[in-house]
């Protein structure tokens, strides 16, 4: 285990155990002490920001998205926050003193327990606070939230509570009990997780069912299902408990204060079981941390050290062991970042420790020249010929690089690193054991010297490359009309391949992905090949790509059969009316959106869906009763993922045409009349044309007389911030102009827009993939931002907002670019291919 940083004791104060806190993704840690501060550092150790607390910290925590950092004090009735985004804080009133607080798992609650028995739940997106009464008058000692939103409350007086929470009307929570239980003596730790075997869930499932409870005495409970309490019995004392946790599958690990380590059994068949017991330290146990990593290893400190537990051996990695350095005392706590790269140690002195255990490898060679990353911000670079017969290369130089690197190449003289859009090249000399910083790069734009060729050549052909490969002894480039080019290196000369030798090369891809895979099926079906023939198994992404670029496979019954399947998972015998779908739905229209008599020409097709009307009875697969709230409408659990997509697609269609016709007589007669009704009176609410209070003013009547007032509210209440499914998903040339559709609704007065350029090389690089919408952003500088101001608008009201980032419009504008909007603490990103074909 090698030491990456250390923060030394002043930094934080002397005197006082020092809190820690990791971000979720482990790009942040926050510390405090006792100097009533905390201080954030980034993962190489330096420190990006501090704010001040009104008293000493006495717990810090993360929420669930790492953007905001939660601290409270001691006697203190104060929560603070820290916004990550804007590096400010802000003190929330919790109407009595804190004594502990923990974050949903997936919503952007915090629960805070107080010294009165009370707590307060609160929504810190709005700003919304829920005040409830404990079922004791005694403190909250523990505070704990399950996968499923309910949250767990243990008292001093033995009290635990088991409460589930949600909105009951407005921004307002409520907590109903679920159950509740008793110990004898004050509650200590409460910690959800599954007893796998007995819940009858695969293994790695995590819903949160069971409750692992520990009181002041060293009563481990478990109360599962909300239903069942389950005492762990062991066999004989093995002195004070320090810690229990959930491990692997349904295990406990047990760590108690006298040195001594359980792993124990939740099984039914084995219950209370001792499965491995150890004694990793003779004399004190101060605290255990379970790497998160799947066979992470287990860090325990005791005595003078920090020791790592193999997971499924259950034996000590001695190689792995940490001895503090002299003057920083004994180890306090230990703790995992969060990606299991990360140890990190409070020492008795104050300090706090980081060591590296692992990271991603990255490696490069040049002849006899071999350069790997050995640390976070450390590339070795090693000359093989040199390494002798030990372990140890014995001509080696470290070479110190500013980023975590994502992408290394090494020369005879010069190392290079990438991150991003930002490259770094240092010169470093073996022999001297030297390096040096000799040129850094931001390629946010393109500044080439090359010697050119170009083809097709000038005369030849007006037809666009869309993609190109390059082996050896040929240049290969395919064409928009479907052809391939080969071209012989050197002399350039054209070499053409027959409809045989194309189907042979397709059949013989060992797969799909291939950078020419959609060329070569294109250039074979315009040679007069047959779909039939072709074996390889593409993408739906691929063919739709070939779809779009020669019209006439859509005639093709074998084609069809191939996309339909991919795209809605069809059978045959749905064929026609998915084509019909394909072909009337989809096409021109105004804003995105098909024209209404397009739309009214599909809905009039017979087809098997439930909210339609011209629907054969007999023909019905699935009966569904449309007396039930639209939230269950739209669940449709019992229909295929298909219909689920027809349905979303077709409510969405008849909102925008009722709200742009404001009549609604032309769907009377097509559309089931409870579907229809809910339909219309979204429409009205979301468009603000319609008082929730007074629905009697829709003209279409309808049998049912359910309460609508849940669905108002839902309507209502209902955060959206999405790019719509209309928006294009093809640009046609370089210099087509780039609007982005948006669906906005109760985001506040304020939508933020940030369009970042990325990196497409160093990414692929590294991943061998496309890059996705779920590209890591962070450290990335956005290349355009801009706000768009929604004050005077109801927030309740659905706003479509159409994007025109001037970053990405032009016609020599070509690239990966990345559009994320930001509002009301939602969060949307788009990814744009501007001119990339394939």
């Amino acid at each position: 285990m090698r030491g990456i940083f250390r923060i030394p004791a002043d930094v934080n104060g002397k005197g006082a155990r020092v809190i820690i806190s990791w971000h979720p993704q482990s790009i942040y840690l926050a510390t405090s002490g006792s100097g009533n501060a905390v201080h954030i550092f980034q993962r190489d150790g330096h420190e990006m920001s501090s704010f001040s607390l009104p008293g000493l910290c006495t717990q810090l925590a993360w929420d669930k998205d790492g953007k905001i950092l939660a601290a409270s004090t001691k006697d203190g009735n104060q929560l603070v926050l820290w916004e990550s985004a804007t590096s400010t804080a802000r003190r929330i009133e919790c109407g009595g003193i804190i004594s502990c607080f923990a974050w949903s798992k997936y919503f952007s609650y915090i629960a805070v327990g107080m010294e009165n028995g009370n707590f307060v739940i609160m929504d810190s997106r709005v700003n919304k606070k829920s005040s409830f009464k404990g079922i004791s008058s005694k403190a909250v000692r523990a505070v704990s939230w399950n996968e499923r939103n309910q949250l767990a409350l243990g008292s001093s007086d033995g009290k635990v509570q088991v409460m589930s929470v949600e909105r009951r009307g407005g921004m307002d929570l409520d907590a109903k009990t679920v159950k509740t239980w008793s110990f004898n003596s004050s509650v200590v730790t409460l910690d959800w997780g599954d007893v796998l075997e007995l819940e009858g869930r695969p293994s790695g499932a995590k819903e949160g069912r069971s409750l692992l409870a520990t009181d002041q005495k060293g009563v481990i409970k478990l109360f599962i299902d909300a239903e069942r309490e389950c005492t762990i019995e062991l066999t004989q004392n093995f002195g004070k408990l320090n810690s229990a946790k959930w491990f692997g599958n349904g295990y406990l690990y047990l760590a108690f204060t006298n040195g001594t380590v359980l792993v124990v059994s939740t099984h039914p068949s084995e219950i209370s079981k001792v499965i491995s017991r150890g004694s990793p330290f003779t004399q004190v146990l101060y605290s255990v941390s379970i790497n998160p990593s799947p066979n992470g290893l287990v860090a325990i400190a005791g005595d003078t050290s920090v020791k790592f537990i193999s997971s499924d051996g259950f034996a000590e990695v001695e190689s792995q062991r940490i001895q503090l350095g002299q003057g920083l005392g004994q180890p306090q706590s230990v703790c995992w970042a969060p990606d299991g790269q990360i140890v990190t140690v409070t020492a008795s002195e104050g300090s706090v420790v980081n060591y590296i255990a692992n990271f991603p490898t990255l490696n490069a060679n040049y002849g006899h020249l071999l350069a790997y990353r050995s640390s976070l911000r450390e590339v070795t670079v090693v000359d093989l010929n040199g390494w002798g017969t030990g372990d140890t290369p014995t001509e080696a130089v470290v070479v110190q690089v500013a980023p975590e690197p994502t992408l290394l190449c090494v020369g005879p003289g010069h190392v290079g690193v990438g991150m991003n859009n930002h490259a770094w090249v240092y010169s470093y000399s073996i022999s001297r054991d030297a390096f040096e910083l000799v040129h850094e790069e931001d390629y946010t734009e393109r500044n080439e010297e090359s010697e050119v060729h170009i083809f097709p050549e000038r005369g030849q052909s007006d037809a666009d490359v869309l993609s190109v490969a390059l082996s050896s002894d040929f240049l290969i480039y395919g064409t928009a009309q479907g052809q391939i080019e080969y071209r012989r290196l050197g002399d350039w000369s054209e070499i053409e391949m027959d409809k045989s030798q194309l189907l042979q090369f397709i059949n013989n891809l060992p797969s799909c992905s291939h950078p020419l895979t959609v060329t070569y099926i294109l250039e074979y079906l315009q040679q007069g090949g047959n779909w039939y023939e072709i074996s390889l198994q593409l993408s739906v992404e691929q063919l739709e790509q070939i779809a779009s670029m020669n019209k006439c496979i859509l005639g093709d019954y074998n084609f069809v059969i191939n996309l339909l399947q991919g795209q809605f998972g069809t059978s045959e015998e749905d064929l026609d009316s998915d084509i019909i779908y394909a072909n009337r739905i989809s096409g021109d229209g105004n804003n995105g959106y098909p024209t209404k008599e397009k739309f009214i020409d599909y809905i009039s097709i017979p087809q098997i869906n439930m909210y339609l009307l011209n629907v054969n009875e007999n023909e019905k697969r699935y009966q569904y009763e449309f007396d039930t709230q639209i939230v269950d409408i739209l669940n449709l659990r019992k229909i295929s993922s298909r219909y689920i997509e027809q349905e979303t697609l077709i409510k969405e269609l008849l909102i925008h045409f009722l709200n742009e016709s404001n009549d609604e007589k032309d769907f009377i007669g097509l559309i089931q009349p409870q579907f229809l009704r809910h339909s219309l009176l979204e429409s009205r609410l979301l468009n603000g044309r319609l008082n929730g209070d007074n629905i009697d003013q829709l003209q279409i009547s309808t049998q049912y007389t359910n309460d609508e007032s849940r669905f108002i509210s839902d309507v209502t209440q209902r955060d959206e911030l999405a790019f719509e499914e209309q928006n294009k998903h093809v640009l046609r040339g370089s210099d087509e102009s780039v609007e982005l559709i948006l669906r906005v609704k109760n985001i506040g007065d304020k939508l933020t827009v940030k369009v970042f350029e990325v990196n497409t090389l160093a990414y692929y690089l590294q991943n061998k993939d496309e890059i996705g919408s779920n590209f890591d952003l962070d450290g990335l500088i956005a290349g355009e931002e801009y706000e768009i101001d929604f004050t005077g608008v109801p927030s309740t009201i659905r706003k479509r907002v159409i994007l025109k980032p001037k970053l990405i419009q032009g016609k020599v504008i070509r690239g990966y670019f990345i559009v994320v909007v930001y509002g009301g603490g939602l969060t949307s990103r788009a990814v744009i291919k501007k001119d990339f074909r394939q």
